[in-house]
């Protein structure tokens, strides 16, 4: 398997972007110290709307860590055969515990009540390992949705999945646990995720960053990309430039963009330089 970086540009919105889907010829953008959904146009990366995730709030960025809502989960999912997208946060500290679905026909944004979901899974040793809970990503198939916790240089990761049907209000799920790599003395934990319907695969994102938990930032060392079959890794490489060298930095979000043949495809992905400019990167995936 290869990640090979072809295209690298600045991001000046959303800032600290955290989150990417595109669909239908357009981004679409969270950050995780941002309160709204950003639409971006593809060629620029210039801003076609935001949608606040609450009516009638004015639209922010740079939102201070004590207080943002750190959205880390995004994933466009079908509900009764309508196309949404599904913005978590990361459910780390009370604040974080928010969830929207937005709704592509009609265009309007839903707050889910999910308080008794991730008050769940903080209790769930199982599914955090003992740490913080630090959900990071979330994707979807036809029938599930997957949402990935963070192992902050923990020996291992986890996932789970619950049904789409129980999207408005989730409760049953089941747990996978995941061994990614290493660089230097630092473990990737899970950064991003989307599904490739053509492999019928997940393809997720792992980062390394030097932070022993879910609040802190740290120095990054690198991002890997994977994927997911069959509920266990297959496959996990380092994303690297043309020429071989790393890319550094902490890849935070990844969606499909298009699919050349049966064994690879392009994908954009967006990094969070907390503080500095993102950066929105197409990555080629060669299995």
């Amino acid at each position: 398997m290869k990640a090979v970086v072809k295209k690298v540009r600045k991001l000046e919105h959303p800032s600290s972007a955290s989150g990417i889907e595109y669909i239908n010829g357009l981004y679409y953008v969270i950050g995780d110290d941002a309160n709204a959904l950003f639409i971006l146009y593809p060629a620029d990366l210039s801003v076609q709307k935001t949608i606040p995730f609450v009516r009638g709030e004015l639209v922010q960025e740079r939102i201070p860590k004590k207080q943002k809502s750190d959205f880390e989960c995004m994933s466009f999912v079908y509900v009764q055969e309508v196309p949404h997208i599904l913005i978590m946060g990361s459910g780390s500290k009370p604040q974080r515990q928010v969830a929207y679905l937005y709704n592509l026909v009609t265009q309007t944004m839903e707050t889910l009540d999910y308080t008794d979901f991730y008050q769940k899974l903080e209790k769930d040793t199982s599914f955090t390992l003992g740490a913080e809970l630090n959900v990071e990503a979330a994707t979807s198939t036809h029938e599930h949705i997957y949402l990935f916790q963070r192992g902050n240089n923990a020996s291992k990761n986890t996932f789970l999945r619950f049904s789409v049907q129980d999207i408005l209000k989730p409760n049953d799920y089941r747990i996978f646990t995941a061994d990614l790599p290493n660089i230097e003395k630092g473990k990737a934990g899970f950064s991003g995720a989307c599904y490739v319907l053509e492999w019928n695969a997940l393809l997720f994102t792992a980062s390394v960053e030097l932070t022993k938990d879910a609040y802190n930032d740290g120095r990054v060392l690198g991002s890997f990309v994977g994927i997911i079959e069959q509920n266990q890794v297959k496959e996990c490489e380092i994303i690297t430039y043309p020429d071989g060298r790393s890319y550094i930095a902490k890849v935070e979000s990844i969606s499909v963009e298009k699919v050349l043949n049966p064994r690879s495809l392009v994908a954009v992905a967006v990094t969070d330089s907390d503080g500095k400019a993102s950066e929105m990167i197409e990555i080629e995936i060669t299995r």
